[in-house]
């Protein structure tokens, strides 16, 4: 919902990890990375359908899906933001990625901001200076998907990634003078990990020092495995008023100094 009114690119197909106890959205999809070349048409038929717009041609370009984009990128967002789907753009090759993230910038002078979702544990295999490179080519801002500073909670949800994984990977983000946004999801350690839940993931963000934090509160989608995992009693999730207690509590043990928009 944030970068509803960018110009979303698509980098890769789903996710890379897909294991998420509590995400529906790639269910069944395979993970892949598209081609640079594949990637540059997307980008100059845009580019095409932009131009014609502007100069109110009669014959519009004949990429319906193209000319869709375009339209609604102009009369949304004055082509200033781009955002790098799916999951995890920065699975890319970083000398791939740089190459998109020139041409972007190229054929759209307009851009200001070009964002991606980023696993912390893809962050982390990427180097210091390939992550400056990138921030070099255009790249502004990564969403990481903290949810949980507890390595229990993270466990349980199969989140792929510990409390130092996403704490490194958050530091190594601000280093390469990114913008860093991170979500959070309370309620996720359920009834019995609420208090460690909160106390983790508050220590957690006071290290990584995110410009900005994202809440999103736990919903259950059906046929999720957690979903599942409430049917058969093995999770008891939080009532809406130990939800807001929880958060509270989260966000009284953050570092006073830490200085994040709260979203």
């Amino acid at each position: 919902p944030t970068q509803r009114h960018s110009l979303l690119l698509r980098v890769t197909r789903n996710c890379a990890w897909n294991q998420c106890t509590f995400c529906p959205l790639y269910a069944d999809q395979q993970f892949s990375l598209r081609s640079v070349e594949d990637l540059v048409r997307d980008v100059d038929a845009v580019a095409a359908c932009v131009r014609s717009i502007a100069e109110e041609a009669g014959d519009p370009p004949a990429d319906e899906l193209a000319m869709k984009a375009a339209r609604r990128w102009v009369r949304s967002d004055q082509c200033r933001h781009v955002f790098l789907q799916d999951a995890d753009a920065l699975a890319m090759p970083p000398a791939d990625l740089q190459q998109i993230l020139t041409h972007v910038k190229k054929v759209f002078p307009s851009v200001e901001e070009v964002t991606s979702y980023a696993r912390a544990h893809t962050v982390n295999r990427i180097s210091d200076e390939d992550l400056r490179m990138l921030r070099e080519a255009g790249l502004s801002a990564l969403h990481v998907g903290l949810e949980s500073g507890c390595d229990e909670v993270l466990r349980q949800v199969r989140k792929g990634v510990t409390h130092e994984a996403h704490v490194a990977a958050g530091q190594k983000v601000k280093r390469a003078g990114l913008e860093l946004s991170v979500y959070v999801m309370p309620g996720l350690g359920g009834v019995p990990l609420s208090a460690a839940h909160a106390e983790a993931t508050a220590a957690a963000l006071s290290e990584m020092a995110p410009d900005v934090i994202r809440l999103r509160s736990l919903t259950i989608p059906p046929g999720t495995p957690l979903a599942k995992a409430v049917a058969c009693g093995a999770f008891r999730p939080l009532t809406e008023e130990q939800k807001a207690e929880e958060l509270l509590a989260l966000l009284d043990a953050l570092d006073d100094g830490l200085d994040a928009m709260l979203k």
